[in-house]
């Protein structure tokens, strides 16, 4: 005689509440092999555990209540095999987004620690930047006109990109600086405005900005600290043997979106350059 359990000794063997055998009952799922007429008491037998065994198997890598259920019905390695293919898909795509998660986390406790050091100096320095694609927009205007360009910027990049923000829209927002601006000390003035795009689509708004070696500073505070930093990369830039090849580049690291204090604002200037 087969050995049979009740509902509670299932539910106490594969720590689930009896709820969910109730709610396995209901969908067909799991069904107990012998139900009290009288009594409406479910009781399950050997099978029973084996395909519970299977359930707490596969939800744990992933598979839904339907696809395991799916799966009973032609219990083999071959299909197992097929679904197992397409949630392993599934899962890689997950680890690449928290990957992406860690690495934006990563990069504010950065960007936190860098305002924390207050109205300190950064040093100046060169770094190879590979080529970004930026969707940009032409705009002659100073930096005490920035607020209503940043409205134009977002306002032309929905009616491009469709009704919404994107999700995976990088929140760096760039200012250029042609480079006859820089030469003559006018480091106000800036020429265009635009959001770097880690995933570009087609727009005419939509360019790249050329890999290039570029000498680079790290501003910290209000922005109307950054003309002295434009100065001083500039000098430092002639004083290494190199010149300026192009337009400024201002990435905004820190900004409104994330503090209400200007003073922890965190800005980068990018000017490219060349040797001598």
């Amino acid at each position: 005689m087969k050995s049979l359990y009740t509902i509670s000794e299932v539910a106490g063997y594969f720590n689930v509440s009896n709820q969910t055998l109730h709610y396995y009952d209901r969908i067909g799922l799991l069904k107990p092999s012998v139900v009290d007429p009288q009594t409406k008491y479910r009781f399950y037998d050997q099978q029973q555990f084996n395909k519970m065994f299977m359930i707490r198997e596969l939800k744990r890598i992933g598979f839904s209540l339907d696809e395991i259920a799916v799966f009973a019905e032609n219990k083999n390695l071959e299909s197992l095999g097929e679904v197992l293919k397409i949630n392993r898909g599934d899962v890689e795509d997950k680890i690449q987004e928290l990957i992406s998660i860690r690495e934006r986390i990563d990069f504010y406790l950065e960007m936190i620690r860098l305002a924390g050091r207050g109205h300190r100096k950064m040093e100046c320095e060169f770094r190879y930047i590979p080529a970004r694609n930026v969707f940009y927009i032409n705009a002659n205007f100073q930096l005490n006109e920035l607020s209503q360009y940043v409205e134009v910027l977002y306002k032309a990049y929905v009616k491009a990109a469709g009704l919404s923000l994107p999700r995976e829209l990088d929140n760096k927002m760039v200012l250029t600086m042609d480079q006859d601006k820089i030469q003559q000390g006018r480091f106000k003035y800036y020429s265009g405005i635009g959001l770097l795009m880690p995933n570009p689509f087609k727009s005419p708004n939509v360019f790249e900005l050329p890999e290039s070696l570029y000498a680079s500073v790290i501003h910290i505070g209000d922005y109307i600290g950054l003309p002295a930093e434009y100065k001083r990369v500039g000098s430092f830039i002639g004083k290494k043997g190199y010149q300026i090849n192009g337009h400024a580049v201002e990435v905004s690291l820190i900004n409104v979106v994330h503090t209400s204090n200007p003073e922890d604002f965190v800005t980068e200037i990018q000017i490219p350059v060349r040797k001598l």
